[in-house]
């Protein structure tokens, strides 16, 4: 099955695994931040606790521009002319 899957669809599958362990990376975290916070754990003054917003991994945004499908096959054009002429 691997060998039938596209570079795209390669990319799409380990996007969606990265965005599935951050999310549940993020579970356990307020798990045991909460966990943490209403026992002994947690110091005298709430305020001095660790922010759970600190703890947590949030999603960045890509950051740049996403190419146009035509500067992708421009560029895959190019490729194949080069290794053409040898």
């Amino acid at each position: 099955m691997f060998w039938s899957l596209t570079l795209r669809e390669i990319d799409t599958i380990l996007k969606g695994v990265v965005i599935r362990r951050k999310r549940e990376r993020n579970q356990r975290t307020e798990m045991v931040w909460h966990t943490a916070f209403m026992t002994a754990y947690a110091p005298a003054k709430s305020r001095e606790f660790w922010k759970l917003k600190d703890l947590t991994a949030e999603p960045k945004a890509a950051s740049g521009r996403k190419n146009a499908w035509e500067s992708d096959f421009a560029a895959a054009q190019a490729w194949v002319r080069s290794t053409s002429k040898r």
